[in-house]
C-alpha cells in the first residue's frame, strides 16, 4: 500500500516532468501546461518538459529537422510550440536561457542553426518568430537575434542581429498591425530591434517556439514567459 506522502511525492514528479506526446500537425489533442499554454509536437519526437517549482520550460528537439520556413514547401513544418490563444493587443516576454551549440552538421540546405523564443501563430503560411539564435555562418558559430514575418507564405521580413551567446530576454508588443520587438540582458534595460506591420488576425495564439536545422540535438530552455492582454482572452483560453 502506498502511504498519502508517497502518493503526494509522486504526483509532484509528474507534474514537473510532464513530457508531451501528441499527434502530428495542427489537428493534433495538445497537452497544457500551467501557465505557458498547448504544446504542438507535430513530429511526434521532441520532449517538453516544465519544472513547475522553477517555473522552467525544456524543449527537447533532436538533429533532425525540425523547421518554419513556409517559403519552401519541401521542408517540414514541425518545430515544436507551445502556445495559447491571445485576442487583440498584447505584451509577450521570455528569457532564453544557457548556450545554444548547432555543431557543423546540417539537416536541411540551411545552415546549422539552433534556435528558441516567442512565437505569434496565427496559421501555418502567417506567422511572427522572434529567437535567439546560433547559427554556422562561414564555418562559425554566429550568435544573433533572428526576427522573422511571413506573409501568405512567403518570408515578408527577416532582420539578424549580432549578439552575445548567453542567455536573453526577447520581448513582442502588439498595437494592432504594429509588432514592436526588443531584447535584454537583464530584463531591466531593453534594446530596441525595427517595428514591423503584420496583417495578423486578430486572434492569434502566442507562445515559444524551438527550431533546430542542425544534426545536433537542440536541448532549449526558457523561463519567465508572460503575456500581458489587456482584454483577458488569456483566461478564456481553451
Amino acid at each position: 500500500m502506498i502511504h498519502h506522502s508517497q502518493r503526494l511525492f509522486a504526483s509532484m514528479i509528474a507534474l514537473c516532468t510532464t513530457t508531451a506526446a501528441v499527434l502530428a500537425g495542427d489537428e493534433a489533442t495538445p497537452r497544457d501546461l500551467p501557465g505557458w499554454g498547448r504544446v504542438f509536437d507535430p513530429a511526434r519526437d521532441c520532449e517538453v518538459s516544465l519544472d513547475i517549482e522553477r517555473d522552467r520550460l525544456k524543449i527537447v528537439v533532436p538533429g533532425t529537422p525540425h523547421v518554419l520556413s513556409a517559403e519552401d514547401p519541401t521542408l517540414p513544418m514541425n518545430a515544436p510550440r507551445i502556445i495559447r490563444a491571445v485576442r487583440g493587443d498584447f505584451t509577450a516576454e521570455v528569457r532564453v536561457l544557457g548556450r545554444l551549440e548547432p555543431g557543423k552538421s546540417k539537416t536541411t540546405y540551411y545552415d546549422p542553426y539552433h534556435g528558441a523564443g516567442l512565437i505569434v501563430w496565427q496559421d501555418s503560411s502567417n506567422y511572427l518568430r522572434l529567437e535567439r539564435a546560433v547559427g554556422l555562418i562561414d564555418g562559425r558559430p554566429h550568435p544573433y537575434v533572428n526576427y522573422e514575418l511571413r506573409e501568405g507564405g512567403r518570408l515578408a521580413v527577416s532582420h539578424g542581429i549580432t549578439i552575445e551567446d548567453r542567455s536573453l530576454f526577447l520581448k513582442l508588443r502588439r498595437r494592432g498591425q504594429e509588432f514592436s520587438a526588443w531584447h535584454s540582458r537583464d530584463g531591466r534595460r531593453w534594446v530596441s530591434l525595427a517595428s514591423v506591420d503584420a496583417r495578423l488576425n486578430d486572434r492569434v495564439e502566442v507562445g515559444v517556439v524551438a527550431v533546430n536545422s542542425a544534426a545536433r540535438t537542440l536541448a532549449a530552455e526558457l523561463e519567465r514567459f508572460s503575456i500581458n492582454d489587456s482584454q483577458g482572452s488569456m483566461a478564456r483560453d481553451r
